[in-house]
């Protein structure tokens, strides 16, 4: 059974939503259809990024609590996506709580010749509004926005050097229970105070 009633229309729907939240970085975005039928611990909006992005030829690497037999088959069964151990070797990791994520050099971080080729990173399990305040500056910002997230302790650190090491480097998609951020590598993101975040 199809995860969404209307796929080929839904999945646009999603995949607008999705470049906005790029185009527009630390903006979170109504997420607008959710898929049905999900295996646990999937999220909804988790997995609605899963059914429009990832296909037969993006390898995918899954955190812990995602590497059950009922995630795998429905992943293999909606996307036809090949899963990888190493987080190094994916097109786009699906992790399911900040605790769970790994260091984000650990991931593809492109070639100087060829950029294009590092991973996104979605991220779900977090909170809007709370957590990490932040201030957000790049492309795609005018002057700089206020964006409080339950990021893990120390990304703010990871992020300042995923953002110096341009153009490479990875891109990263922030998912709550209903929306999604984007995060990509041009984004610069200062710390206005720190709390801890943990899974949801």
């Amino acid at each position: 059974m199809q995860a969404l009633a209307h796929p080929v229309f839904d999945t646009q729907r999603i995949f607008r939503t999705v470049l906005e939240a790029m185009s527009r970085p630390a903006r979170p975005r109504p997420f607008p259809v959710f898929p049905k039928s999900l295996p646990e611990p999937f999220s909804p909006v988790l997995a609605g990024i899963a059914l429009t992005l990832c296909d037969g030829e993006t390898p995918v690497w899954l955190s812990p609590c995602l590497r059950r037999d009922n995630v795998l088959a429905w992943l293999r069964f909606q996307c036809g996506c090949p899963f990888v151990e190493e987080p190094e070797k994916a097109t786009f990791a699906l992790v399911c709580c900040p605790s769970e994520l790994p260091p984000l050099s650990a991931f593809a971080q492109g070639l100087p010749a060829y950029p294009d080729r590092s991973a996104t990173v979605c991220l779900a399990g977090l909170t809007f509004g709370q957590g990490l305040s932040l201030r957000a500056s790049g492309p795609g910002i005018p002057d700089e926005a206020a964006f409080a997230c339950t990021l893990p302790g120390g990304f703010a650190e990871q992020w300042r050097a995923n953002t110096t090491a341009f153009p490479l480097g990875v891109d990263m998609l922030l998912c709550s229970a209903d929306s999604v951020a984007g995060l990509p590598r041009t984004t610069r993101l200062d710390v206005s105070n720190q709390e801890n975040a943990s899974c949801m």
